[in-house]
């Protein structure tokens, strides 16, 4: 008896294909990998090396890049520190002092009498009593510090709402603060203009009234 050699039909091959058409049509088709492109709005550009704070991104087209500048980073002001004495730095404020605290105690007690002319010198010294007396300020991370007759004050710049430029100095306070004029604290320049206001727009960038 001779065997006789099967072969595949076309009907079985007919039979599994559409099972096969099936499962490949359930599959997810995978998706090309793309490459997205930022370019300038006047189309691709060639890729330029960083410099001067910038920085070249490249992407999947070698042939684009997109350019980005880095602002640079403001420095940290260095803590400063500076004494205060006005009736000992300036001969104009001396002269002004002793004449308006010896000269209005004298006119009043002509007019009024020795009480009102005590009242006036006391009033007189309330009012200046801080230009007789050096005073040590600080400027640092931690705010501004105030050193007098051996009491210290510090207020962190987080409490400084606002300040106003002087001729002489710069005015700081808090905006809605209980009687904020007299709360304040006013720094006198000496010879430290610039730097005292390089680190208070450091510190208090969008403070200055």
């Amino acid at each position: 008896m001779t065997d006789t050699p099967q072969t595949s039909s076309p009907s079985g091959s007919a039979a599994a294909s559409p099972s096969n058409a099936a499962k490949q049509a359930a599959a997810p088709t995978p998706e090309m990998p793309t490459d997205v492109i930022l370019a300038p709005p006047d189309g691709p550009s060639k890729s330029t090396p960083a410099n001067h704070g910038g920085a070249a991104v490249a992407t999947g087209n070698s042939n684009t890049s997109i350019h980005i500048e880095v602002a640079p980073r403001p420095v940290t002001p260095v803590p400063l520190a500076w004494r205060s004495w006005p009736v000992v730095d300036s001969l104009g404020e001396f002269i002004l002092l002793t004449t308006a605290l010896v000269g209005a105690p004298a006119i009043v007690f002509q007019s009024a009498g020795p009480a009102y002319a005590l009242f006036a010198f006391v009033a007189v010294l309330f009012v200046s009593w801080r230009s007789f007396v050096p005073t040590v300020f600080e400027l640092s991370a931690l705010g501004v510090t105030e050193n007098r007759l051996g009491r210290t004050r510090r207020i962190p710049w987080i409490s400084i709402d606002r300040y106003l430029i002087g001729r002489r100095g710069v005015f700081l306070s808090s905006t809605g603060a209980p009687l904020e004029m007299l709360r304040g604290l006013y720094l006198p320049w000496g010879q430290h203009r610039d730097q005292i206001l390089t680190t208070l727009r450091y510190y208090l960038p969008r403070a200055e009234d």
